[in-house]
């Protein structure tokens, strides 16, 4: 298997991107892009199209890894995508999955303990394998990349060269500009052409705001990286203001982020511990 278009977005909304090359102390490199390093050298310049380039290429070794154990898991592309992002940043998912012994069940359940650096609680990290546990539980609904020819169209989700339509009534219909729930259980909204918006925030009103992933599925219970900056979507796929957002750590307890009045997460107002420690005019998101 190969990490899909969608996967390799989701590593880079956790990688920082820098176009030209700088020094990196840590591994005492030349560095440039999201991360790559091989054969960077000082004032190498690039563009943000090579950064994805070298990034795709950069995961060869995580799908190498990921891929030792594809016959036994025959994991979808969710649960591909989730491990070689976590093989991407842990180095691999060998003791994630207690070399293959381990259930998928087990594996989820275990993702999110791999959030420290040196011993070091990270919240970044917690963020990250919380995304990365979402990722691998989220159905995958079974799609083609294959244009099909319009006398051919029956039901469900069909792509042209403009996107992603969801056909219905033998393929004499489809849905747009309006909501639309598949097999999978999951939201996608359609525009007034009929095609599935994705990567896009959608503003009902000022209290109403979802997010459309590159699936074209609406995004919930997961922190979303928009324009830089971290923001929160419940069990509704409604974004949260003015509240702590709880995440489970299994080391540590609970963890407690704060999203102000715009729904973004502050960084200089983490709170650890008990809700009873928390400031009490802010729900709780659970």
């Amino acid at each position: 298997m190969k990490i899909s278009d969608n996967g390799i977005k989701f590593i880079a909304s956790f990688e920082g991107c820098v176009l030209h090359a700088y020094w990196d102390r840590t591994g005492k490199v030349w560095t440039i892009g999201f991360g790559h390093t091989k054969g960077v050298k000082q004032g190498d310049l690039i563009t943000k199209e090579q950064a994805y380039r070298f990034l795709r290429e950069d995961c060869n070794t995580a799908e190498k890894n990921v891929n030792k154990f594809e016959a036994h898991y025959q994991w979808n592309q969710n649960e591909y995508d989730a491990m070689v992002s976590f093989a991407f940043n842990v180095g691999s998912i060998n003791q994630l999955t207690a070399n293959g012994t381990r259930t998928k069940t087990q594996i989820a359940k275990n993702i999110t303990a791999y959030n420290k650096s040196g011993g070091v609680f990270l919240a970044g990290l917690a963020r990250r394998r919380e995304a990365e546990k979402a990722l691998f539980l989220k159905p995958v609904e079974n799609k083609t990349d294959k244009i099909i020819p319009q006398s051919k169209i029956i039901n469900g989700w069909v792509k042209d060269y403009n996107g992603w339509r969801y056909y219905q009534n033998n393929g004499a219909t489809y849905v747009k500009n309006d909501w639309h729930m598949d097999s999978t259980e999951q939201w996608s909204f359609f525009n007034s052409d009929g095609y599935a918006i994705h990567d896009t925030l959608l503003s009902v009103d000022n209290s109403h705001k979802y997010y459309f992933g590159s699936d074209c599925y609406m995004e919930t219970n997961r922190w979303v990286i928009i324009d830089g900056h971290y923001y929160y979507f419940d069990n509704n796929g409604l974004m949260v203001f003015n509240c702590y957002v709880k995440t489970k750590d299994i080391n540590r307890g609970s963890t407690y982020y704060y999203v102000n009045a715009m729904g973004v997460y502050m960084s200089d107002a983490d709170f650890y511990g008990d809700a009873e420690t928390l400031k009490p005019q802010y729900r709780v998101i659970e």
